[in-house]
This record gives structure tokens, C-alpha cells and sequence, in this order.
């Protein structure tokens, strides 16, 4: 049996990935770290939350496939004004594209951390993946949603 979790993290995504460097004032010794590392333990932490949830057994040591649907709200310069505020104009596009939205593979880097020791023992556990970067209806909530199930059988990805 193939055991699977679905579940949808609420937030603004955020990427895992960039690093920074500098040097410690006090010490003069180099150091790097992550260049948004409060909203990316933030927000790992609230995916690693809604899986211990949803997750209950041990983590697994099997393949996974993941599938990945990422969504965000879309700036206010994308929708109309007045009573025209909930609708979106033509001109907007259709998919965040720009550097502001992020990489989608950071953005995929933080889920795969995050769940590890929850749902599978190492991300590199992660054999196929499936991912989206979209933008909410006004109204709706950003985040994430992510399926991950086992793979006992590889030929259904084929």
C-alpha cells in the first residue's frame, strides 16, 4: 500500500536557497547564512507543524513523488479599483514570474527540508516532483499545497 499525505499551508511562500555571507564585527570571523532565515524558519516551520499533523506514522524510508501547487496573492496593481477592486485586469499576467515570487525550485527546496524526519527520513528520498507557482483569486489564501505519496512501484511514473 502506497500511504500518501495531501495538505495546504497557509502564508506567503518562501524560498530556501540564497545564502549570504559577512563578517562578524565583534570577532572578524566569516560566517553564512540564509539570506531570509526568519521567514524561512517561519515558514518551514509552519509546514513541518501541518505535517506532523496530517502524518502520524513514523517517517518513511521510501521513494516519493511530490506535487507542489504554490500560491500567491497577487499585487494590488493586477486588479482593477474602486468597485472594480476583486477584479482582475487583462493586463495582469497570468503566472508570477518575477524575482519577487522566487525560484521554484528554493520554493520547493524549503517544503522538501521541511518535511523531512515527518514524512520521509532525507528529501533525497524524493524521486519525482510535480510543482506550480500560481496566483490566488482575490480572497483566497496563499501557500502551498503538497501531496507526497510512497512509491512502491515506479512504472506508474513512467
Amino acid at each position: 500500500m502506497n500511504r500518501q499525505v495531501t495538505l495546504f499551508v497557509p502564508g506567503h511562500p518562501t524560498p530556501q536557497g540564497s545564502m549570504a555571507a559577512g563578517v562578524n564585527p565583534h570577532t572578524g570571523r566569516a560566517f553564512v547564512k540564509h539570506d531570509n532565515r526568519e521567514n524561512l524558519l517561519t515558514w518551514r516551520g509552519r509546514i513541518t507543524s501541518r505535517a506532523c499533523d496530517k502524518w502520524t506514522d513514523d517517517p518513511s524510508e521510501a521513494p516519493f513523488f511530490v506535487a507542489l501547487r504554490f500560491w500567491f496573492r497577487r499585487p494590488k496593481s493586477h486588479l482593477g479599483s474602486g468597485r472594480n477592486s476583486h477584479i482582475v485586469k487583462p493586463s495582469a499576467p497570468l503566472f508570477p514570474m518575477t524575482k519577487k515570487r522566487s525560484d521554484i525550485d528554493k520554493l520547493e527546496r524549503a517544503v522538501l527540508d521541511a518535511l523531512s524526519d515527518v514524512v520521509w527520513i532525507d528529501d533525497s528520498q524524493v524521486v519525482s516532483v510535480r510543482k506550480f507557482k500560481r496566483y490566488t483569486q482575490p480572497g483566497h489564501a496563499e501557500g502551498v499545497r503538497i501531496f507526497a505519496q510512497e512509491l512502491n512501484d515506479p512504472t506508474g511514473l513512467e
